[in-house]
C-alpha cells in the first residue's frame, strides 16, 4: 500500500514539474520537494525554479500531500502571472490544478 501511494506521489510530482515547463519558456532547476513537518502539522511543500533570468520560489503547508502540492501551485500561479504580465505583456497561461 505504501509502495503504491509513494508512485502516485512521484507521479504528482512528475506531473507538477512537467506543467511547468509548458508556460514559461527556457524553465532551468526545477527542484520540488514535498516534506512531512510535523511542527507545522501537515506537509510542506517546496517549489523552486529559474526562467528567463528570475527565480520563482514557493513554500506552503497543508494537512495532507495533495493539498499542500495544490496550494504552492496556487502561490506559483501567481508569481508567474506577476512576472508574465510586467516581462512578457500576457498573463493568461498558468499550471492546470489537479482538483476536478
Amino acid at each position: 500500500m505504501k509502495a503504491k501511494k509513494n508512485r502516485n506521489n512521484a507521479s504528482l510530482i512528475e506531473n507538477t514539474k512537467d506543467r511547468i515547463k509548458t508556460i514559461l519558456p527556457k524553465v532551468e532547476d526545477i527542484e520540488i520537494k514535498v516534506e512531512n513537518n510535523a511542527k507545522a502539522g501537515g506537509y510542506l511543500t517546496t517549489i523552486r525554479f529559474r526562467s528567463l533570468g528570475k527565480e520563482f520560489i514557493a513554500k506552503k503547508t497543508a494537512p495532507f500531500y495533495k493539498e499542500s502540492l495544490e496550494k504552492t501551485i496556487r502561490a506559483i500561479n501567481s508569481q508567474i502571472t506577476s512576472f508574465r504580465s510586467k516581462r512578457l505583456g500576457h498573463p493568461h497561461h498558468r499550471v492546470d490544478s489537479y482538483a476536478s
